[in-house]
């Protein structure tokens, strides 16, 4: 089974297992079943919460014995499952009990932490029955329909060229920074309060910081022109947006090797999808702008760059200077090279 079969689906039956990192959309499949199972009035009646670190295998079967009150369903829902499961280890029969649940029980076991661990039985039978589903991040289409179902949904219209230039600045789709729908969601009520009908590109500058890969190439391009002033500009912006010295250390030593492998590559007339693949970019969308930005450096500051920011790397990890004073000094560094 997959999400979409979860919405509008009034023949769910039995226990179901949730897992993965979109938190958002695990809610919004919860959110859809909870309106088709639950009447309003009885809700409090026939739904049944437990969390992982508390729970125990008895509480858990007897809780799905109970029959629904005036209604033709109860739910219980399980956050954390993977937690209880550690503590609990239950035997076979447990496992075999989840698949043989009265018809008004809907049972569904979420984990949305430290995720499923897959070679255990609770994922194994669970995939094995198709009852196993994932909530991962969005890939490129997905995410951009995600945009337009959710500001149709409020009764407000966006050109498709405006739809990907918010899409970009999201960061979404640059999987070296942690953005989830639950951000992105946040961006979007914010430029639906700000407009009446359409979502404009002023809007869209109004309303958003840039992302933090944005700022990372900023940082590149300054260190090139040795500005040092724009360089601690940038770092202190980065600091400021909540981003850790690791963080970005790790993300501009990420930009210079993928800037480098592509201007590599490119000598060797790869294309850019082959390109893409060789280097492991997960969206064509940041293919493209490491392309765009490709242009702004030759391969020798690239190359003089990577050693500085593997000794910083590993003075980080190793050693208890002060971070800030780290960064500070390989930047000086680069700004010199």
């Amino acid at each position: 089974m997959e999400i979409k079969d979860l919405y509008g689906n009034k023949n769910l039956e039995g226990a179901y297992l949730f897992y993965g990192s979109e938190d958002y959309l695990m809610e919004d499949a919860l959110r859809n079943i909870q309106a088709n199972y639950l009447s309003p009035d009885l809700e409090d009646f026939n739904q049944v919460f437990f969390r992982g670190d508390k729970l125990d295998v008895l509480s858990l079967e007897e809780s799905l014995e109970v029959l629904p009150l005036m209604a033709s369903h109860r739910l219980v829902l399980v956050r954390g499952v993977q937690e209880f499961i550690d503590r609990q280890k239950p035997e076979d029969d447990f496992y075999k009990g989840l698949f043989n649940l009265p018809k008004s029980t809907l049972l569904f076991l979420m984990e949305d932490q430290v995720g499923v661990k897959k070679n255990q039985k609770l994922y194994r039978r669970f995939s094995k029955a198709g009852r196993a589903i994932s909530f991962e991040p969005l890939k490129d289409p997905q995410f951009q329909n995600f945009i337009r179902k959710y500001l149709y949904r409020r009764g407000r219209k966006i050109h498709p060229a405006n739809l990907a230039y918010f899409a970009s600045r999201t960061g979404y789709m640059s999987r070296n920074i942690d953005i989830d729908l639950h951000r992105v969601a946040g961006d979007l009520d914010k430029l639906i309060s700000l407009s009446g009908d359409e979502i404009t590109r002023e809007m869209i500058d109004m309303a958003m910081e840039p992302p933090a890969d944005e700022n990372i190439f900023n940082l590149l391009t300054a260190l090139v022109e040795k500005d040092p002033r724009k360089v601690f500009r940038m770092k202190d912006e980065l600091l400021a947006m909540g981003e850790p010295v690791a963080r970005i250390l790790y993300m501009v030593i990420r930009q210079v090797r993928l800037l480098l492998g592509f201007k590599v590559l490119q000598e060797k007339n790869y294309s850019l999808a082959n390109i893409q693949k060789s280097l492991g970019i997960k969206s064509p969308y940041e293919a493209k702008k490491i392309h765009g930005q490709s242009h702004r450096f030759t391969k020798e500051q690239l190359l003089s760059f990577y050693p500085i920011l593997i000794e910083a790397d590993q003075s980080l990890k190793t050693s208890s200077l002060d971070e800030n004073l780290v960064l500070e000094g390989v930047l000086a560094k680069m700004t010199q090279k």
